[in-house]
């Protein structure tokens, strides 16, 4: 295989979106389970593409797209990928009283992008085909229409970010009552979008939406699957990237019903079978990205060392880049070092971003804290002592624990966050005792040997304890353990009260004061996202030093409002890393 760049940069690339579309081609991994979930994303109907950060979502969307770009030309069926990872800067915002911009933005980037891909495969062609743009916006060139568009989704957001009244009431103005009134109105942008089709006759457009149900605040989600809702039918299907546990779907969208949900997971590694179709999956993977180079026949002439770390990334595609790109940079491929760059992994990325997420979801932090607390300082203690109890023989290990339903609901919410974190895994139910049913979850790999849970002889091996991991071997937890009813006081809400009537918040879901009708305020965090300093952004060490040293990009907003060509004047920092930083800056915001 020809690379077009060195080895390294590759395994740095972790994130679909650092990647060209020739890129995902070159290193688009599809083995049989892939290629079923393509299938569907490729058909009719409207689906979630449910899974945990970097199992492979945005990849698996992006080509979805491309496959529909290459049959085209016979099965007349159009992809279009849409990407809503800024839509935190429209937080809480509203054009005039009357309409909402994030409502706006949204019709507006999906009309750009359902635009720009019929111009790309030259499909907008004559009068006819522009009539329903011109009743929209009263144009008459195509091109302008899309410039035009992007203009206006750049002053949404502009707005959203602006405290100065005179300068809401000037952009606002640039942008249009015409404008908003129009593209809040979804109906009318969903027949606009099936008469074009219709009229230059394609079977089917099939809409990708990607970084929609993960970076929406919860509002925006129930708004926008209500949107979702509207847009969906006739000629028009779409799929839509969930994280599971964390998801707002509103009471006008039924999960399961309005749309089919596709897990998306590869973490089930505790048969041969399975472990046997992972190794294939992420060698794939790997061949794919480092080709024939030396780097390759280092990793693949120690077959062990590449094994633990595909089990310790815990199947995940962008967890796994992570470590062999840290094993590339210390240039010693071993069993120790797997496991070194795995705690580095696990320390300085999962345990942050989880932790993160009480700044992200200010409502939630006591749970998720608590979650964390819970994880760590419990239940991992009491999976080593059930792993070390298995002396002499050690036939069987495990990383599984369950939670009995009649658990305090802040326990099961804080399970949800972890999910979602990628600290653990929902597992399916199983039986416990009284004839009951359980949810069973398995730890991250990554944190059982961060934190040595396995049995002592398996420290230095852990692959041959990973080897007698058993489903049905777990840990049972249940609504009158001590600790969980302790762990849950230390972390009770602590809100402070209403401003208005001074009342104590008793919920800490509630928008108003139950007393005397007056909203809570809202703090957005994004502010202090955008001031936060460039070292919390997740880049490879070698960018964020280059970065550094430059001098002029000390904050993640100085990276997201810089354009590439400028960050390309930074040394060592070509297009390739210009679009890791800038893609760093955007999932640091977005969450």
């Amino acid at each position: 295989m020809q690379l077009t760049q060195d080895p390294s940069t590759a395994l740095q690339q972790a994130r679909t979106e650092d990647l060209t579309s020739e890129e995902i081609i070159e290193y688009g991994c599809v083995s049989n389970t892939e290629q079923s979930i393509l299938k569907l994303l490729c058909g009719p109907g409207c689906h979630l593409l449910e899974g945990s950060r970097g199992v492979g979502k945005s990849m698996l969307l992006r080509l979805a797209e491309l496959s529909l770009d290459k049959t085209f030309p016979v099965e007349k069926v159009v992809g279009v990928y849409v990407n809503f990872k800024t839509s935190i800067l429209l937080e809480n915002d509203r054009f005039s009283s009357e309409y909402y911009s994030f409502k706006i933005w949204v019709m507006a980037k999906v009309l750009q992008a359902f635009t720009n891909k019929l111009l790309e495969l030259g499909l907008i062609e004559g009068e006819s085909t522009l009539d329903p743009y011109n009743r929209l916006l009263n144009v008459n060139d195509i091109n302008t229409y899309g410039k035009s568009l992007d203009q206006k989704i750049i002053k949404l957001q502009k707005l959203a970010l602006t405290k100065d009244d005179e300068e809401r009431r000037v952009i606002e103005s640039e942008i249009g009552t015409d404008f908003a009134g129009t593209f809040n109105n979804v109906e009318l942008i969903t027949e606009t979008i099936r008469e074009v089709c219709n009229k230059i006759k394609l079977k089917r457009i099939v809409f990708l939406f990607d970084e929609a149900a993960h970076t929406f605040i919860p509002e925006q989600q129930k708004i926008f699957f209500e949107m979702v809702k509207l847009l969906h039918g006739d000629v028009v299907s779409i799929k839509v990237a969930v994280y599971p546990g964390v998801t707002s779907y509103g009471g006008n969208f039924e999960y399961g019903q309005d749309a089919i949900p596709i897990p998306l997971e590869r973490y089930d590694m505790y048969t041969a079978t399975s472990r046997e179709g992972l190794k294939a999956f992420f060698r794939q993977l790997l061949q794919k990205r480092l080709g024939k180079s030396p780097l390759a026949k280092t990793f693949f002439s120690k077959g062990e060392v590449l094994d633990l770390a595909i089990y310790l990334s815990n199947g995940n595609p962008r967890a796994f880049l992570h470590i062999m790109s840290k094993l590339e940079r210390d240039k010693e491929f071993s069993t120790r070092n797997a496991i070194l760059a795995t705690s580095e992994y696990v320390e300085n990325e999962l345990v942050i971003y989880h932790k993160e997420l009480s700044k992200r979801l200010p409502k939630l932090s006591n749970i998720v804290d608590l979650g964390y607390d819970v994880l760590r300082h419990y239940v991992v203690g009491e999976i080593q002592k059930k792993n070390e109890g298995k002396a002499p023989n050690f036939r069987k290990q495990t990383v599984f624990f369950t939670l009995e339903k009649e658990c305090h609901f802040r326990i099961h919410r804080a399970m949800q966050l972890l999910c979602y974190s990628g600290l653990i895994t929902k597992m399916g139910l199983v039986k416990i005792r009284d004839r009951k049913t359980a949810q069973r979850y398995a730890i991250n790999l990554g944190i059982i040997v961060t934190d040595k849970a396995f049995a002592k002889p398996f420290a230095r091996q852990p692959v041959d304890a990973i080897k007698l991991i058993s489903k049905d071997d777990y840990r049972e937890f249940y609504a009158t353990d001590q600790t969980f009813e302790e762990l849950v006081q230390v972390h009770n809400d602590s809100l402070p009260p209403c401003t208005n009537c001074g009342r104590e918040r008793e919920n800490p879901q509630h928008a108003g004061c139950p007393y005397c009708m007056v909203p809570y305020p809202k703090d957005s965090i994004l502010p202090t996202l955008l001031d936060d300093a460039i070292d919390k952004l997740a880049i490879p060490q070698i960018v964020l030093r280059s970065v550094q040293v430059d001098g002029r990009y000390e904050k993640v907003k100085d990276i997201l409002f810089t354009t590439l060509e400028q960050l390309q004047s930074v040394y060592l920092i070509g297009p390739v890393r210009s679009r890791i930083l800038r893609n760093a800056a955007e999932e640091y915001i977005s969450g």
